[in-house]
């Protein structure tokens, strides 16, 4: 096994996590097992959004905004027949 170091806020953060885990799951748990869960939990997340941009494609930020952009001004001249 390996120690590492983490300050008193970050220890204290881990261990009312764990005990909300312990609640969870009704039972002890270790150190190394929240972890485990922690980072299971991040990777599940990436793999999600992974996953999600594969399925409606992607668009980097700047694209997203021109985007959205053009399609306001379209929905603004159209209601603006309406006026």
């Amino acid at each position: 096994m390996t120690t590492i170091q983490i300050d008193d806020g970050t220890r204290e953060k881990l261990f009312r996590l764990m005990t909300e885990l312990q609640k969870s799951f009704g039972r002890r748990l270790s150190f190394n097992e929240v972890v485990n869960h922690l980072i299971s939990e991040y990777e599940s997340k990436l793999n999600a959004r992974k996953h999600l941009l594969e399925l409606f494609g992607t668009l980097d930020i700047s694209q997203a905004k021109e985007e959205l952009q053009k399609l306001r001004k379209e929905e603004e001249k159209r209601l603006a027949t309406f006026a």
